[in-house]
């Protein structure tokens, strides 16, 4: 009686054994669908037997039961995560599951450049197509992101924001402003403690100006110099950055003395102090440059004109001339 106790139950074991052996084999066995890698999306709310058959029409397995199978013993089915996922070639089975549970998903990039305009950067994220486009004016974002200012300009930290499927363009901007944010507030924080400036929001437009004067990080802090002891002296800033920035398109890329008598607030030629508004995105070198100048006494600086970006700066009007004499005759040679 025994004896025919234990070969039932083995009779009725086996199928059970066999099928848990060729399921293993099957989980742990790399695809070979002849493609470099398949994208695939799975959209919220989606099945795992559905994730299992799609698998199958798309050619990825083609056992989508032990699939299926798999998942549901092991209680992955449940935890699997929407998005879009790249399926390569050589994974298991196994390994596509742990990568919808760990929610693997494709990333996608989008740089917001360093001086930019906020209309560069608008223009710019509408042409993103892998984000959903949501913004339709300034107005919408300043109420969206709950911004207490009216002007957006130098708002939004310029850096590369990684992000899944199904982000918005507004996602991207609220990372940016709270970047921009933060940034600001560690700039300010650090600030000598004799900086000519009345807040975080004066720095970040002087940091804009000095952003745009000059692409050498090495540099900035000569120049936040300069602008901070024409601003005690009462001088104008005297800014070319901020004329073009005035002339918006405009601007054909040779200023002009034309240029210079512009009335908008934001020619510093014509207008002691600040502009109203940062003309641009700075980074945070120039903030930190804006922050913490260096103990240069120059009130002036040009461009030396050899190609490598550098300016000369003079503490005098006089030695001023003379090195804007250099740049013009480098120039015409």
């Amino acid at each position: 009686m025994k004896r025919l106790i234990i070969i039932a139950s083995s009779i009725l074991t086996f199928p059970t054994i066999a099928l848990a052996l060729i399921t293993i084999k099957f989980i742990n066995t790399p695809l070979n669908f002849g493609e470099a890698g398949v994208t695939y999306q799975i959209p919220s709310g989606t099945s795992f037997r559905y994730v299992s058959k799609s698998l199958q029409s798309l050619s990825v397995i083609d056992s989508p039961i032990l699939f299926e199978l798999w998942g549901r013993v092991t209680g992955q089915a449940k935890k699997i995560k929407a998005g879009e996922y790249l399926i390569e070639n050589d994974l298991t089975p196994l390994e596509i599951i742990e990568k919808l549970v760990n929610g693997d998903v494709i990333q996608y990039s989008f740089t917001i450049l360093e001086g930019w305009t906020v209309k560069e950067m608008l223009d710019a994220l509408k042409k993103v197509k892998k984000l959903n486009h949501n913004i339709t004016t300034e107005e919408q974002i300043i109420d969206s992101l709950d911004m207490s200012t009216e002007n957006l300009e130098g708002m939004f930290f310029p850096d590369t924001y990684i992000f899944p499927l199904g982000y918005s363009d507004m996602d991207i901007l609220s990372m940016s402003k709270s970047l921009m944010e933060e940034q600001v507030n560690a700039a300010w924080l650090s600030r000598d403690k004799d900086l000519f400036l009345n807040s975080p929001y004066e720095l970040l437009i002087l940091a804009s100006i000095v952003e745009r004067e000059s692409s050498l990080e090495s540099e900035r802090p000569d120049i936040a110099a300069v602008f901070l002891s024409r601003l005690k002296k009462g001088m104008r800033l005297q800014a070319d950055p901020t004329v073009i920035y005035a002339l918006g398109d405009s601007f054909n890329g040779d200023l002009t003395r034309l240029d210079l008598q512009n009335s908008s607030p934001y020619n510093t030629y014509r207008y002691k102090g600040l502009p109203p508004t940062p003309i641009g995105l700075p980074s945070f070198s120039s903030l930190s440059a804006a922050a913490n100048p260096s103990q240069s006494e120059a009130l002036y600086f040009v461009a030396i004109g050899d190609g490598t970006g550098m300016h000369e700066f003079s503490d005098t009007l006089k030695d001023h001339n003379d090195a804007v004499a250099r740049y013009l005759k480098r120039l015409k040679e």
